[in-house]
């Protein structure tokens, strides 16, 4: 059975992640950024668990450590709530997960927790190379076992590339005559550091070119298909071609000729003289630069005096242009042969080195895991038994995965759909992702494989008669909706970017921010003068980043000192809420924060974070510290402080205090039940791997909650990361000293910042290390320069084949294919590393740059050219955003500015009837309209400061309501201001409900009216059309629950049903 369903305007946010999460069918979900794939993730993970699917048999593969952890964790809190919380919270959360609140779900959801714990040894919650990992471990003969390899480090990678390049090119006087030939000529083209540069360029992208050279039996078969796809033969070569072509050409154009061109004064006889040296000098007089013909050899008079002198030169010159064809074809045959063989000594010189260290890379696992599972005597056997132990496969983030990853996806899965003989159940594949965020080309993703996967996974389902679903989640519930609009606008209809562009719609619909800063200007040419220090502000003004530092951080400052608002929220702006965007490293980044530490604004430096010095960290550290080394006393009181054991400061002392033993010994004495909660950790570890004790610590022993409780924000991503650092040692080392060992290692380890463990703090991050993240504020700091092609002139064509382009006048047309087809793949993913950019705000964007000779085709210029109303382009950094706001100028886009509808009308069941409104009393409508839903979410103690800049009168109706009604503004089972978009009768609908509450057997909607209440028989027409609207919308989903529609009015405290 298949289903594609593609459209969000039939099927709101909740109805595509109840299908998408359905246990019982294979899914390919393609979610935007902000929709909420994650949460999808999670409830199809737990529906599983609901129905009886054991957790180990559930492979749930991630894009990252942290990722996993999160995931991890997410699942561990949602099962401790269902075993915590109140039967009717319980079966309210199972019937909107399940469908279902029977009894024996209840029970089964209750006990979860316990199970998952015991069972979170067993977990597969990993990347993929924690996978092949386990798989290596488990399956590996012991002749090729991975225990005693190591993950290289990057600079001992460096280390390692470079002294196979020293040795390979001091090969070049062996007996290897192909090798020293291959060097020879490369020598004559690049200089040293050039020709390393070349080869770094090359060994990047290791798995590409491993795969490359293995379409080739040898050096004569790599050789013979080089040059075949230059259109050249081996048998030849460039210099024997330019030797027969100038031999040829004393004998065409005689002195004679010559001499008669020079006596009427034309330049090309002179040109023929001085350079029949060399063709590459030669064919100048005949071709341009570039290759092409001159339009005109000689003047028109002595065209017209001598044209058979003409047509031998005309025909000199064809002859010359398909010359420099046919050499253009071998000397770049010849050049990538001698660069490609290079390259694979220095290759086979490079993985010695790693084997004879025991050193491995991550894609090795891959590649190894795909070897044993493939070509090895027992792979039948090893698929076998993955085959008995996974049942359902989740891949997240699939857009990032590379072929060789889907291609061990593929293997894994390869008998779940294979018919006859499989289990008697459904087996299933789960697969989400989002071509538009693929930004990781450099490490192999391809979004092309993305949409490979779904065909592939496609057809094996439907061939099994199985279900298999296509969803599109496109309503995002980060950004507001002019943010949302803009994106749509810039990039929807750029088929560069993608094709069948879905547009989003948004969940909050509230007004949102554009703002394009003005460029840093070019400093003007300054005449020479003296030396002088470097820092006075006559520097700055001639270094544009360091000036749009200075601008930027200035803003910044302005906001947060004069305590501005934060758009759509009823507080003012904290450095927490502002992350910089830059796409790459610059020294733009040191200036930034140069500048915010001396404003002492609070800033994450490089992404990374500090946790040697962290609290938490230590703490966890501490219990790891004690298995290595239990008389170390500082250590010691250290974790007994910790949220693992949280002694008080009056136990702690009574241990520590007047002893003459080491405290680990005193402990024995003074507090029996901690000492054999340690002592039984201790046993444990001889067990138990350090991510298997951290998880007992955390989740069995339930110590996550005091860790929490302790240090609130940011708790729950240190831990993640610090899981991370756990998983990223236990791959990259196998050391049978584990624990110290990681302590070790641990002191140099540096965590990408990944998330928001410093809560407080500004944000400074790559386009690529903000995947993920979000911030109401963003500000992409250096949109307006260009991306350019590598400098390395390395390229790959679409059959994966490799170029070499040395100057561009060398270039044959298969070059200029491959070339193109690069640059097309860079533009595409410029466009999608723009589209993250863009993405992570949630009410604010702002553009800026600064002039340079690279800004054609940059971010800012697209945006430039492209842009619409909503958004705002700021004269200068001076420019003050009160102006900007007392003009309500925060610009909107309607709802069907982001909603595709193909010519239905949308209809807004409030403005169904014109009905005339009194401006002022209109805002005054917004105001309490957006207090009633925010105010009930803040503690009461701080009302005060939000209400005191009111109109008494809208004081005394916003709190008196809710304090008339708390059943309908503290409820726990309700939802606020819900957009909802549907089909009915139809036309289309599009709303917002002010409050849906969700009771075991009753739904009650209710709007807010903010004017008096009428007499029942006065109410306007327009509010009851408005209800049932809302009313037989909502029915379509909840077919057998009442649902019941009220009208509240604030300004008396009166809530009013509406019957039929």
């Amino acid at each position: 059975m298949f289903e594609r369903i593609v459209s969000e305007v039939a099927l709101n946010p909740e109805e595509i992640q109840e299908l998408a999460s359905d246990p019982a069918c294979s899914v390919y979900l393609s979610a935007s950024a902000g929709t909420g794939k994650t949460k999808v993730l999670t409830d199809r993970y737990l529906r599983l668990l609901l129905e009886n699917t054991e957790a180990k048999k559930i492979l749930c593969l991630t894009f990252t450590n942290a990722a996993a952890a999160e995931m991890r964790q997410r699942i561990m809190q949602k099962l401790q709530n269902w075993s915590l919380c109140s039967q009717e919270e319980l079966e309210n959360e199972l019937l909107k997960l399940q469908g279902s609140k029977s009894p024996n779900l209840i029970q089964k959801a209750r006990k979860l927790h316990n199970y998952f714990a015991e069972e979170i040894d067993s977990v597969k919650i990993q990347t993929i190379h924690s996978f092949c990992l386990d798989i290596l471990k488990k399956y590996s003969t012991c002749e090729n076992s991975f225990y005693s390899y190591e993950i290289i480090e990057d600079q001992v990678k460096k280390k390692f590339i470079k002294t196979a390049f020293e040795q390979a090119f001091n090969s070049n006087a062996s007996s290897d005559h192909n090798l020293k030939s291959s060097i020879e000529l490369l020598i004559s083209f690049y200089d040293y550091d050039r020709l390393e540069e070349l080869v770094q360029a090359i060994l990047a992208p290791r798995v590409k070119l491993l795969k490359y050279l293995s379409k080739f039996n040898d050096e004569e078969h790599l050789k013979q298909g080089i040059y075949h796809k230059h259109e050249a033969s081996p048998e030849l070569s460039s210099q024997e071609i330019l030797t027969k072509a100038m031999e040829l050409s004393n004998q065409l154009i005689s002195d004679k000729i010559l001499n008669l061109l020079s006596e009427e004064g034309e330049q090309i006889g002179k040109s023929i003289r001085q350079n029949k040296d060399t063709f590459i000098r030669y064919k100048k007089c005949f071709l341009k630069a570039d290759g092409e013909r001159f339009v005109r050899l000689v003047k028109a008079n002595f065209a017209k005096k001598y044209p058979d002198i003409v047509e031998i030169l005309t025909r000199e010159q064809e002859r010359v242009y398909d010359v420099d064809q046919t050499y253009k074809k071998y000397i770049s045959a010849e050049l990538c042969f001698s660069l490609t063989l290079f390259c694979k000594r220095i290759l086979e010189i490079y993985e010695a080195l790693k084997a004879e260290e025991q050193l491995f890379e991550y894609d090795d696992l891959i590649i190894k895991t795909l070897d044993l599972l493939q070509n090895s005597e027992s792979s039948y056997w090893i698929l076998y038994k993955l085959d008995m132990a996974i049942d359902h496969i989740l891949v997240d983030e699939a857009q990032d995965l590379s072929e060789i990853q889907w291609e061990l996806i593929k293997s894994v899965s390869e008998e779940f759909f294979a018919g006859e003989g499989t289990k008697d159940y459904d087996r299933t594949v789960f697969i989400v992702g989002d071509f538009k965020q693929s930004i990781y080309s450099f490490q192999g993703a391809d979004p092309k494989e993305f949409e490979a996967a779904r065909a592939y996974f496609e057809e094996r389902v439907t061939n099994a008669l199985k279900v298999w679903r296509e969803l599109n989640m496109s309503t995002s519930f980060r950004t507001t909706a002019p943010i949302l609009g803009f994106i749509d606008n810039l990039l929807g209809d750029n088929h560069a970017f993608i094709h069948n562009y879905t547009k989003h719609i948004p969940f909050r619909n509230g007004n949102g921010y554009i703002g394009m800063l003005p460029l840093i200007e070019k400093p003007k040419n300054k005449e020479l003068e003296g030396w002088h220090l470097p820092e006075y502000e006559d520097d700055i003004k001639h270094n544009q980043k360091k000036l749009l530092a200075k601008q930027i951080v200035t803003k910044i400052d302005e906001w947060i000192t004069s305590k501005r608002k934060l758009y759509g929220h009823l507080r003012a702006i904290e450095p927490k809420d502002i992350m910089i965007l830059v796409r790459k490293r610059s020294e733009l980044i040191d200036y930034l924060i140069a500048e915010l530490k001396k404003r002492k604004i609070p800033v994450v430096e490089h992404d990374q974070s500090n946790l040697q010095e962290n609290l938490l960290i230590l703490d966890l550290l501490s219990l790891i510290k004690f298995i290595n080394l239990q008389s170390d006393d500082y250590n010691l009181a250290c974790l007994l402080k910790s949220p693992i054991i949280a002694l008080n400061e009056e136990q702690l002392f009574e241990i520590c205090h007047a002893r003459e033993t080491s405290i680990w010994e005193n402990l024995k004495l003074k507090n029996q039940g901690v000492y054999k909660y340690l002592e039984s950790l201790k046993d444990s570890s001889y067990d138990l791997s350090i991510l298997e004790l951290i998880n007992k610590v955390l989740y069995i022993d339930e110590k996550y909650k005091v860790f929490i409780e302790r240090y609130e924000d940011g708790a729950k991503d240190l831990i993640n990361i610090f899981i991370e650092a756990i998983i990223k040692f236990e791959i990259s080392s196998f050391s049978l000293c584990a624990y110290q060992g990681f302590v070790e290692w641990f002191k140099d380890y540096k965590a990408k910042f990944g998330s928001l463990v410093h809560n407080d703090k500004l944000r400074i991050m790559t386009v690529h290390g903000s995947k993920g993240l979000q911030a109401p504020i963003v500000i992409i700091a250096d949109s307006a320069s260009s991306e350019q092609s590598p400098i390395e002139n390395v390229y790959w064509d679409k059959n994966e084949d490799l170029y070499l382009s040395c100057y561009s006048e060398f270039d044959c047309e298969v070059i200029k294919l491959a070339k193109e087809f690069c640059n097309s793949n860079q533009e595409r993913e410029n466009l999608r590393l723009l589209y993250v950019a863009l993405t992570r705000a949630e009410d604010e964007l702002y553009i800026a740059g600064w002039e340079n000779n690279r800004i054609k085709g940059s971010w800012y210029d697209l945006i430039s050219k492209k842009h619409d109303s909503s958004i705002e382009v700021i004269s200068s950094y001076a420019e003050e955003e009160a102006e900007i706001r007392s003009k309500d100028n925060y610009k909107e886009v309607i709802l069907s500015k982001a909603i595709n509808l193909e010519k239905k009308k949308i209809i807004r069941p409030s403005l169904t009837k014109k009905v005339s409104v009194n401006p002022a009393f209109m805002e005054r409508g917004k105001v309490i309209h957006k207090l009633l839903h925010e105010l009930p979410q803040i503690p009461q103690a701080s009302w005060n400061n939000i209400l005191e800049s009111l109109d008494e009168s809208i004081i005394q109706d916003i709190t008196l309501t809710i304090k008339a009604f708390p059943d309908i503004f503290f409820s726990t089972n309700s939802i606020s201001e819900l957009p909802i978009v549907g089909e009915l009768n139809g036309s289309q609908l599009s709303a917002q409900i002010d409050k849906i509450i969700f009771k075991e057997d009753l739904i009650q909607i209710i709007d807010f009216k903010t004017d008096t209440r009428p007499n029942l028989n006065e109410i306007k027409e327009n509010y009851i059309i408005q209800l049932k609207f809302y009313k037989q919308l909502l029915q379509k989903k909840y077919r057998q629950t009442p649902i019941k529609i009220y009208l509240l009015f604030s300004s008396n405290q009166e809530l009013i049903e509406i019957f039929n």
